[in-house]
């Protein structure tokens, strides 16, 4: 896959935004609310979630931003102008009929995933805004989102049975807690049952960083119910 870089910026293309031969008109008010919004980035990365899907492409504002993404990979973090952004995921090799078209208005100094989720043709966008909060050297936040589809309501639990997180259904984000840096094993449960449904061993959570486990795939088919563990923000 390809994936615009951070850095530099000026020679990104998600940063041109193809705004040659442009035709627009501001007032004086508009003009100057642009260049407050211009004068920061943000930053966006794509989870394919979505398990009968196959590659992708993900184009922002018409030019080529993610090529080849599959099944249960991620396009890392690149750099944005804080502005409104058309995004539209195409069939791997195409550009018509896209799969999914939508737009983001980013602010600056933000961080997002965006993970295509759901099932063909009827996949959608799910977009989280992950933390770039600087936290202590002795600490760890992590929180849990469950993007299977037709998964029952899920629990989270270490392998003693302390429970982390409770009754988080599809598309829902359970809210960052704090952890002591260490290395967990944990259970995805079946909400308000004993019942595990996918264990997840020797997962590393660093201390001053903060993770999100995504649940992707179809439990009990094909792709298998499994786990997707980021690093969130940029340190």
């Amino acid at each position: 896959m390809v994936y615009c870089p951070l850095r530099p910026y000026m020679n990104c293309p998600l940063y041109m935004m193809n705004n040659m031969n442009r035709e627009e008109t501001f007032d004086e008010k508009d003009m100057d609310n642009e260049e407050e919004r211009q004068t920061g980035f943000s930053f966006v990365r794509f989870l394919h979630a979505s398990p009968n899907t196959p590659a992708v492409d993900v184009y922002i504002d018409n030019r080529k931003a993610v090529s080849n993404l599959t099944y249960a990979s991620i396009a890392g973090y690149a750099a944005l102008p804080s502005t409104i952004h058309d995004i539209a995921v195409y069939p791997l090799g195409q550009t018509d009929n896209p799969l999914t078209q939508f737009t983001i208005d980013p602010s600056k100094d933000s961080y997002r995933t965006i993970v295509l989720a759901g099932l063909s043709p009827n996949i959608q966008p799910r977009i989280y805004v992950d933390s770039s909060q600087i936290i202590p050297g002795n600490e760890s936040r992590i929180r849990f989102v469950d993007m299977s589809p037709a998964a029952p309501a899920m629990d989270v639990a270490t392998e003693t049975g302390q429970l982390l997180f409770s009754g988080v259904t599809f598309g829902r984000v359970a809210d960052y807690i704090s952890v002591q840096p260490n290395i967990y094993s944990l259970r995805i449960r079946a909400a308000g049952t004993p019942n595990v449904i996918l264990g997840l061993p020797e997962l590393a959570f660093r201390g001053g960083r903060t993770y999100t486990i995504y649940a992707i795939g179809i439990l009990g088919g094909s792709p298998p119910l499994t786990a997707v563990l980021l690093a969130d923000g940029r340190r």
